[in-house]
C-alpha cells in the first residue's frame, strides 16, 4: 500500500491518476499539515510499503529570493515532520521529489555527485530552497540510523503537461510559453522575442511520465539515495518554440535577443545511473505529442477529473 502526500499538486494529481486510485492513501494538508509539529498517527497509513512526498514550500523564484530564511525553515520543518510521521506510523520507505534547480549552475550534464550543497555554485535566487534539500539528506540519515527508514530522493527536470498552471508567476517554463505565444497569436502579433541563443537546451518530462516513473522507482530497490530521473527529452529553445507554434497553429516568427545574459546554455541531466532500472520504466511520451496534448487542454480549458 502507498501513501501520497500533496493531494492537489501537479505531480501528485498525475500520480493518483496513474495509480488508478488502488491501494493508495492520498493526503492533503487538511489530513497532514507538515508545517505543524507532532504529526498524527493515521490508521490507514499504518506500515504502508512506501510514502511518497510530493509536497513542499516553493512560493516562486522572486518570493524565494526575497524570503530565503522563510523558505528554508518551512521546508526543513516539513521534512522533519515527514520523517516523524513515517516513524510514528511504521513506514520504512520514504520517497521525496527533487528538482534540477538545486544543482549547481553549469553547462555540464548534471550528475548526482554534483548534488553537494556548495552555496557558491548554486542559483543565488534559489539557494535557500536548494539548501533545504541538502538538509533533507541529513534528516533522512538520522532517521535511517534510528528507525531504519529507507530514503530515495528522485530528481526530475522541468514538468509540463495537462493540469499545469498558466497564471503569471506560477507557471512552469513551457506552460508560460504556451500562454504567452497564444496571447500573441490572439493579439495578431507576427513575431515573438526570446532571450538568448536558440541553441539553449532544457530537459523536460511529461507529467504522466513523471508520475509513472516515480511510482515504479518508489517500489524498486535503488542502489542510490539521490537519483536523476528523466526520459532524455532535452529540446533546444528553437525546437521547443517550433513545437508550441505547431500545436497552436501559430505562423509567427521568432526573434532571438542575443544580448540577454542567460545563466546556463543547457540544463540536462546525466541519466547513466537510471539506466540500471530501464526494464521497469514505461515507454516515454514524445515531446511533440506531449506539447500537442498540453496545448489542446489549454485552448479548450479542459481539466482532469
Amino acid at each position: 500500500m502507498e501513501v501520497l502526500i500533496g493531494r492537489n499538486g501537479f505531480l501528485a494529481s498525475a500520480m493518483t491518476q496513474a495509480n488508478g486510485h488502488e491501494d493508495m492513501l492520498v493526503l492533503g494538508s487538511d489530513d497532514l499539515n507538515l508545517l505543524e509539529d507532532n504529526p498524527p498517527m493515521i490508521s490507514d497509513a499504518k506500515e504502508a510499503d512506501v510514502l511518497f512526498d510530493a509536497a513542499d514550500y516553493y512560493p516562486g523564484v522572486t518570493a524565494t529570493a526575497e524570503n530565503p530564511v522563510e523558505v528554508y525553515e518551512k521546508n526543513v520543518r516539513m521534512y522533519e515532520n515527514l520523517f516523524a510521521f513515517a516513524a510514528l506510523n511504521g513506514i520504512k520507505k520514504v520517497v521525496t521529489i527533487g528538482t534540477t534547480g538545486c544543482y549547481p549552475i553549469t553547462d555540464e550534464p548534471l550528475r548526482e555527485d554534483m548534488f553537494n550543497g556548495d552555496p557558491g555554485l548554486l542559483n543565488q535566487k534559489l539557494m535557500s530552497y536548494a539548501l533545504s534539500r541538502f538538509t533533507l539528506l541529513d534528516i533522512a540519515a538520522l532517521h535511517r540510523a534510528k528507525s531504519g527508514i529507507e530514503h530515495s530522493h528522485l530528481i526530475l527536470p522541468n514538468f509540463y503537461g495537462p493540469g499545469d498552471k498558466y497564471e503569471m508567476g506560477r507557471s512552469h517554463l513551457l506552460a508560460s510559453w504556451i500562454r504567452d505565444f497564444h496571447n500573441a497569436q490572439e493579439e495578431g502579433q507576427t513575431e515573438i522575442e526570446l532571450w538568448g541563443p536558440p541553441t539553449q537546451r532544457r530537459e523536460f518530462i511529461y507529467i504522466d511520465d513523471a508520475a509513472r516513473y516515480t511510482l515504479a522507482l518508489g517500489h524498486a530497490s535503488l542502489q542510490e539515495e539521490v537519483l536523476n530521473v528523466g526520459t532524455g527529452t532535452a529540446p533546444t529553445y528553437e525546437e521547443m518554440a517550433t513545437s508550441v507554434f505547431g500545436a497552436l497553429g501559430f505562423e509567427g516568427k521568432l526573434r532571438w535577443d542575443l544580448n540577454k545574459v542567460v545563466p546556463r546554455q543547457q540544463e540536462v541531466m546525466d541519466l547513466s545511473a537510471l539506466q540500471k532500472y530501464a526494464s521497469i520504466l514505461p515507454e516515454p511520451t514524445s515531446f511533440d505529442e506531449g506539447v500537442d496534448i498540453t496545448v489542446k487542454e489549454y485552448l479548450h480549458g479542459t481539466r482532469r477529473s
